[in-house]
């Protein structure tokens, strides 16, 4: 199967968590639920409070995302084998977990991959209007046309690095059925990808800043020109 996946493709994001019920809608459900009658008692400090018992309640595996400075960033992780695939759910499930925590801490987060729960598999977990797990992801045929974007990445959080990434390319993987799947990567799709398969071969957005000045704290955004 072949897919060309771009912007355009998941133009909505979505936070779903394990259970496939998205974590905005069901904040937004049992507040609605519990207060529809006392909306206009109930204070915003209120809301707030009862809207993270119900984020603790549906988050489940979070793992600790491995930062800038691990030395196990930088390692080359191994191929996973098809007898492997049962082991790896619960390691899927982590992944998303763990994503969607993030998320909800940073405001930001559409992929992860592997490596950076400590997990040295070469398995990438997307998640863009529904799940996607590309397993022994090979990339090929990279464009000639650039395009150079700041990158942030979940091991550092506050750090945004300006890099060059390929425009398109074709990424061929297994799914979860172990059946082979490729897909043309295009614009901020083709950067995501890139970013989270560096991982699984040890490389790190700072390691392919353009230059010195390619380094920029997230809050100091601001005075980033745009590129």
């Amino acid at each position: 199967m072949h897919a060309i996946l771009s912007k355009k493709t998941f133009h909505h994001q979505t936070d779903h968590p394990a259970n496939n019920k998205g974590v905005k809608a069901n904040l937004e459900f049992y507040s609605k639920r519990e207060y529809s009658l006392d909306e206009n008692r109930m204070s915003f400090e209120r809301l707030r409070v009862y809207q993270k018992n119900c984020w603790q309640k549906y988050k489940m595996a979070v793992r600790e995302i491995l930062l800038l400075g691990n030395p196990k960033l930088y390692e080359i992780s191994a191929p996973v084998l098809k007898e492997e695939l049962e082991g790896l759910k619960s390691v899927i499930e982590d992944l998303h977990d763990t994503m969607l925590d993030f998320k909800h801490k940073y405001g930001a987060g559409r992929a992860i991959a592997a490596p950076q729960i400590g997990v040295m598999k070469r398995l990438i977990y997307m998640y863009i209007q529904h799940p996607t797990v590309f397993i022994n992801p090979v990339m090929d045929q990279e464009s000639e046309d650039m395009m150079t974007v700041w990158d942030d990445c979940m091991s550092f959080p506050e750090l945004l690095v300006k890099v060059k990434r390929y425009r398109s390319f074709r990424l061929t993987y297994r799914d979860q059925q172990w059946r082979e799947q490729t897909a043309t990567m295009e614009d901020d799709l083709s950067e995501l990808l890139q970013h989270e398969y560096d991982h699984l071969d040890g490389v790190l957005a700072v390691s392919k800043a353009v230059d010195a000045k390619s380094f920029a704290l997230r809050n100091q955004r601001k005075f980033l020109c745009s590129v």
